[in-house]
């Protein structure tokens, strides 16, 4: 079947990450179908799924959930993880916006987890150069 247009999926980092932590390993459990079945939906257009970005920059230093930031980085991972499964399981591209905003500077955040413009632009970017690098528009 052919696909007739480009998608994009950012799930809610900024309420995602707050929600992490508390998060028990049942919600965390149920994660994958929720994905799964919203994706599969979306299986009919050229896909592109974005990871969970994390706004300390990697550094616990600047952590501002307070709760333990090893805890809140192995939900974070684990939500990843399932988004990069089930994103190549539908035969999606991950947009990978951790890696990138590990990267980042200050100024792409405003009140510390909200992307700023410049962050907004940064999260366009990230989606633009995937679509750019696996040719996608040109498949349509």
């Amino acid at each position: 079947m052919p696909r007739w247009a480009i998608v994009m999926v950012s799930i809610g980092g900024n309420d995602l990450i707050q929600a992490l932590p508390s998060l028990s390993d049942a919600e965390l459990d149920a994660f994958p179908r929720l994905v799964r079945g919203a994706l599969e939906r979306l299986a009919h257009a050229k896909l592109f799924v974005a990871n969970v970005y994390d706004p300390s920059f990697g550094d616990d230093s600047n952590n501002f959930l307070g709760v333990d930031p090893g805890i809140a980085r192995r939900a974070h991972r684990r939500v990843n993880e399932i988004l990069a499964a089930e994103t190549a399981r539908v035969g999606g591209c991950l947009v990978d916006l951790h890696s990138h905003f590990l990267s980042g500077k200050p100024s792409w955040f405003t009140r510390q987890i909200e992307p700023s413009l410049v962050g907004a632009s940064e999260v366009r970017r990230a989606f633009l150069d995937e679509i750019v690098r696996t040719n996608a528009a040109a498949e349509l």
